[in-house]
């Protein structure tokens, strides 16, 4: 696989999504239940959601994972661009499904549109038709104070009522994430099967890298041992550490190009991940760098974070896992590291050298 893609932007030619096999199994497993059920998948910072979404919504798949792929009507809805009113969300949900089944629709008011979509849906199941709203970034429904609860138990009804589903993707469980606490305790979120999005996992990891090239060429023993040593699973990370590793012409300092590199284009992520952590995930992670024990009682955040493979342990001893992710966090917190003295003497030496 050349990497033609954007790292920076979620996969939208699915013949690169690579991974996740188990999970999009479990999903269709629910879609493709007599009465298809509805499924939250919750993951971190560019985790891959957007991806998954895109990918489980698009026909090819359907066909693969379906047997009666025909009946079903599958529209992928990115909220962020949709969901900044009320109106325009339900007219864009009307408009789409209009565009699917090849209906006439014209937006009078949302009392009209709820019948209208009810309507269709009643009239399709009768028909032994389902429909499948994959929603990305669904969150900024639920955060969003312009959706009153009566939005949610329309979406509930329809999903009790008739052959419909939703596949949302969020970063925390949509309860987590609720404008008010009506919402919160809507019992909309009951008919959810929450699936964690995690890092890859080693097979997946070496499929990814076995598929991707670096100008034409597979990947190199020692520079996959630096990958995986810089990115710890995670998708994003593995899809930039290929990237940089295509940019750079073969030289004795492609090592140190890589890791300056690496460092300055993963920060913002880096960033995006540390602003995510409540101060007592965050205590866990320095604690970590600077190879403290961790109280018992924090046990039980330790085990989350080795988890989500924030953390791995050796001999016992909790560690970052990534090096490029240990600078971050001990620049966020002023620690200098074993790592940043040895460096500086390094470049004292060269000084000394040169003179």
């Amino acid at each position: 696989m050349q990497n033609s893609f954007n790292y920076q932007q979620p996969v939208t030619d699915i013949s690169h999504f690579h991974g996740r096999k188990t999970i999009i199994t479990k999903i269709y497993s629910r879609i493709g239940a007599r009465r298809p059920q509805s499924v939250s998948i919750v993951g971190d910072y560019k985790a891959g959601k957007t991806s998954l979404l895109r990918f489980l919504a698009d026909t090819s798949t359907q066909q693969q994972y379906l047997d009666d792929a025909e009946n079903y009507f599958c529209l992928f809805i990115p909220v962020d661009d949709k969901g900044d009113s009320f109106e325009n969300f339900v007219s864009y949900l009307c408009r789409a499904v209009s565009q699917v089944i090849n209906a006439d629709f014209q937006y009078s008011s949302i009392i009209e549109s709820y019948n209208w979509l009810k309507n269709v849906v009643e009239t399709k199941t009768a028909e032994n038709k389902k429909f499948i709203f994959f929603m990305d970034d669904f969150n900024l429904i639920t955060q969003n104070e312009a959706f009153p609860l009566e939005f949610f138990s329309f979406l509930r009804s329809l999903a009790n009522n008739f052959n419909m589903a939703y596949v949302t993707s969020s970063y925390l469980d949509l309860q987590q994430l609720c404008v008010s606490k009506d919402v919160e305790e809507s019992p909309f979120f009951n008919i959810f099967t929450n699936i964690s999005l995690r890092p890859f996992d080693p097979d997946e990891t070496d499929n990814f890298l076995l598929n991707f090239t670096l100008n034409g060429k597979e990947i190199a023993s020692a520079e996959k041992e630096m990958i995986l040593d810089y990115t710890g699973h995670f998708p994003y990370l593995l899809q930039l550490a290929g990237s940089i590793f295509s940019e750079k012409n073969n030289s004795d300092q492609q090592e140190n190009l890589f890791k300056e590199d690496f460092y300055k284009k993963a920060k913002e992520y880096f960033s995006k991940i540390w602003k995510q952590f409540d101060n007592d995930f965050r205590k866990i992670l320095v604690q970590a760098i600077l190879s403290r024990k961790i109280d018992k009682d924090q046990n039980y955040l330790l085990q989350e974070l080795i988890q989500k493979n924030y953390i791995y342990l050796k001999n016992n001893k909790p560690h970052i896992f990534s090096p490029a992710f240990s600078r971050f966090i001990a620049e966020q917190n002023n620690i200098h590291t074993v790592n940043f003295f040895t460096g500086l003497l390094n470049k004292i030496k060269q000084l000394f050298k040169k003179s």
